[in-house]
């Protein structure tokens, strides 16, 4: 049975989510590993903001202070405009 995405990830300005592989090289750019299937279950499964049906998140930049600092890469929802990580 195939994992449904509960997130959905995109770029800034983009109208297009990510794939899972787009998102584990994503993840690989600030030292995360996991495989499509992780990214899935793992990572984009849960309630990671408010939005009833999972959130919309923008990826921040590599070079956006919360994403230096934390070492994470974090995401807002373009719904709800909470924060959350990959």
């Amino acid at each position: 049975m195939e994992r449904e995405i509960i997130a959905r990830v995109y770029l800034p300005w983009s109208g297009t989510p990510l794939t899972p592989s787009e998102l584990v090289i994503k993840f690989a750019e600030v030292g995360g590993v996991a495989s499509e299937d992780e990214m899935v279950s793992d990572r984009l499964s849960g309630h990671l903001c408010s939005c009833e049906h999972g959130g919309e998140f923008e990826l921040f930049p590599l070079d956006h202070p919360g994403v230096v600092e934390g070492g994470k890469r974090y995401m807002k929802c373009r719904k709800c405009g909470e924060v959350s990580h990959l």
